[in-house]
């Protein structure tokens, strides 16, 4: 499921950093002034680039396989979709590989908060349109309008998704993001919209209605299912990312073979 996927991918990035800080040399951290050395590890991993492609030259950047072997390395053997999934935490800026300042942004990133406590923090924010959004006691209709009306305010592109910057960025509009003590950092925010289900790993991009889907039913408690059910229709011009049309087909399929499990029985 994602959310074991979620949990693999969050484990491998704890890894991936604690194989950064390893590296470290004295000289180097005296020379930056948050301390902190990645330098040495991302030489390491242009050596291993070097020699894993018969010694072509460096292009800058971590890729795809770069990240993969890394990672097999250090012990995980991850899927693609979960090495998109660590990429996007490294570097989250959507363009599917990490620059050497991407890199060391990461290395110098405070511990990751328990996922449950991001959630909370992002679910009880008191803005009035996220909080109604979040309201258990607000049902249907009314409820999808203001869940549409966050989606509206996030700002999805013409096929119902956003980068991690639009996120964030939309995030402000509702609890001062970027601007206030405790708020999830980038990466942290990463981690939540993975773990909701709401990320396409193919385009390193965010369904933002799925993602307010996603925290409502963490919030309130409530059957992500069921919540999907109020956009089920777009007569009213919505644009639904494949994402979204692709986890509803799943949840359609997997209610059906229940159903004909029961009348087996």
């Amino acid at each position: 499921t994602v959310k074991r996927q979620c949990v693999r991918v969050c484990d491998a990035t704890a890894a991936f950093r604690d194989y950064i800080l390893q590296c470290q040399r004295d000289i180097r951290k005296k020379g930056n002034k948050d301390g902190i050395d990645s330098q040495s590890a991302w030489l390491d991993l242009e050596r291993k680039h070097k020699r894993g492609v018969g010694g072509a030259p460096f292009p800058g950047f971590l890729d795809l396989e770069d990240v993969a072997q890394a990672s097999e390395r250090l012990g995980y053997r991850l899927s693609q979709p979960e090495t998109r999934m660590l990429i996007m935490r490294v570097a989250p800026d959507g363009d599917g590989r990490v620059s050497e300042v991407e890199f060391h942004e990461f290395a110098t990133e405070p511990k990751p908060r328990p996922i449950g406590e991001l959630i909370a923090i992002c679910g009880k924010d008191k803005d009035a349109l996220m909080s109604e959004a979040m309201n258990p006691k607000l049902k249907g209709a009314k409820l999808r309008r203001y869940m549409n009306r966050v989606v509206t305010a996030i700002g999805p592109d013409d096929v119902g998704l956003v980068t991690f910057e639009t996120l964030a960025n939309g995030l402000s509009t509702f609890f001062n993001y970027r601007e206030r003590a405790g708020q999830p950092t980038d990466g942290e925010l990463v981690s939540i919209a993975q773990y909701l289900g709401s990320v396409d790993v193919r385009f390193f991009m965010v369904d933002p209605r799925l993602f307010i889907i996603g925290l409502r039913s963490e919030v309130c408690g409530e059957d992500s299912t069921e919540l999907m059910k109020l956009f089920e229709d777009d007569e009213d011009g919505t644009v639904y990312s494949d994402l979204l049309k692709e986890r509803k087909r799943h949840r359609s399929k997997s209610n059906s073979n229940e159903d004909d499990d029961d009348d087996d029985d």
